[in-house]
């Protein structure tokens, strides 16, 4: 279950870097 788990959490901790690297 972490298997599957782990990918979403280090795509989401991408997407908010990404966002506060444009916005920022």
């Amino acid at each position: 279950a972490w298997k599957s788990y782990l990918p979403i959490s280090l795509n989401f901790i991408l997407f908010y870097l990404g966002l506060k690297i444009i916005l920022f």
